[in-house]
């Protein structure tokens, strides 16, 4: 009875712990990223670059196979080792983001000249049947045909259509948060899901239990690993976005712009 009243709560703090460090992450993906396909995308492109990021981080450690380098080492090693990882990171952030502005320049280049081909054509179109038809009828007959143009033309609809529903669905603030949630989905995979992952092996094996750290006697492992997984999840949001803005102001003002 002991151990299963242990395995239930295991199995709760572990579920608890999970929705908490992803639930920034899954409420952007079930919201914001799924009803579109062209966001899906861009969600699991910004997670491959966290990934070559995440790689490139990793060769700096590469010399140091545990952590008793670092600390024999003081605070000027760990520095050494974090701020090529944050550099890596951000330069990954705005190697996507440069990357994005530029399909999106040849989409929208593209859609253009879509647009401008169609309009040409039903002008060309028009021209030959006003010639046509005004070659074959009298006067009254030219009165009644030029109300014909008027309702034809009122049913051709926008010609920029294809431009706003581009715009609508590539735009900066959608693309922004379902690139920052496909860069905090992996982020938080690798820095919480290891953690998640032993702790329910240990309880569904019925061995060890819940795992604390000496330096936070009081409160499971998997709490403050959820809450600090959840914040970099929003942190990596919030960066993303701010790149976003950033590297957009850049090219309309600094003359980079598509």
């Amino acid at each position: 009875e002991n151990t299963s009243s242990r395995l239930i709560m295991t199995f709760l703090l572990s579920l608890g712990s999970f929705l908490v460090a992803f639930s920034p992450s899954l409420s952007l993906l079930f919201t914001v990223v799924f009803p579109k396909p062209q966001l899906v995308i861009l969600s699991i492109t910004a997670a491959f670059f966290y990934l070559l990021s995440a790689f490139f981080s990793s060769l700096f450690w590469l010399p140091v196979p545990d952590g008793s380098a670092a600390k024999e080492g003081g605070i000027a090693t760990l520095l050494a080792l974090t701020i090529p990882s944050v550099i890596f990171q951000m330069a990954g952030r705005c190697s996507f983001v440069k990357l994005y502005f530029r399909v999106e320049g040849v989409i929208r280049r593209s859609v253009k000249r879509h647009e401008e081909e169609t309009i040409a054509a039903t002008h060309a179109r028009n021209n030959d049947n006003r010639s046509h038809r005004s070659s074959n009828r009298n006067n009254d007959s030219t009165n009644n045909y030029d109300d014909d143009d008027d309702d034809e033309g009122s049913n051709d609809g926008d010609p920029h259509a294809e431009t706003n529903a581009l715009q609508l669905q590539l735009n900066d603030l959608s693309c922004s948060l379902s690139s920052g949630c496909g860069y905090a989905l992996l982020h938080s995979l690798f820095l919480y899901g290891t953690l998640l992952a032993s702790e329910s092996g240990e309880s569904s094996t019925s061995t060890g239990g819940t795992l604390y750290q000496p330096s936070c006697s009081d409160v499971p492992s998997l709490i403050h690993g959820a809450v600090i997984a959840c914040l970099f999840s929003i942190l990596d949001v919030m960066w993303m976005m701010l790149t976003f803005f950033g590297m957009r102001r850049r090219g309309l003002y600094g003359g980079h712009g598509n």
